[in-house]
């Protein structure tokens, strides 16, 4: 898929470099938390068992952002199927330095109009309760706060947004 500045595109093992650097970036610990990633070959698993077994189960997963114009990996957006929410969660993540330029709006975007081709009729997003660039671009995007949420197997309360597409 492409946006007027990005290429999206399915991650696939290929990606496992750019993963690992991704998954280690302040923001992604900060927001999303450690993965225990910390070589290719868990990066390369990671995208394995995520994604790539996402897009072949649910038909929808996360896509590599790409720089158009210089063919630099800078992020991720996708669609999640999250056990404790009943839509697909929107999720987005970038690199330090690609942050705060619209790329992640952009990207989401995109997302949102190909969960409309595949049928879909609700999106969720979930973030950290400190997380205000995040919760400002789900609000940017439409999305609505509905409350707050505890996913299974975790004890982090995370805000809760939905858009009904």
């Amino acid at each position: 898929m492409q946006t007027e500045r990005l290429h999206l595109a399915p991650l696939s093992p290929e990606d496992a470099g750019f993963i690992l650097e991704l998954v280690n970036s302040p923001g992604w610990l900060q927001y999303i938390g450690d993965r225990n990633i910390h070589t290719v070959e868990e990066a390369e698993g990671f995208i394995r068992k995520g994604p790539m077994t996402s897009f072949e189960t649910n038909g929808y997963g996360a896509y590599r952002m790409t720089l158009r114009e210089t063919g630099q990996h800078i992020g991720t957006c996708g669609l999640y199927k999250r056990e404790g929410l009943d839509h697909p969660d929107l999720g987005f993540a970038l690199l330090p330095g690609f942050e705060g330029k619209g790329y992640a709006l952009e990207a989401s975007l995109k997302i949102m109009t190909e969960a409309r081709s595949l049928g879909l009729n609700r999106l969720m997003a979930i973030t950290a309760k400190n997380n205000q660039r995040s919760m400002g671009l789900l609000q940017r995007l439409g999305f609505e706060w509905k409350g707050y949420v505890t996913l299974p197997n975790d004890q982090e309360v995370l805000n809760l947004f939905a858009f009904d597409l």
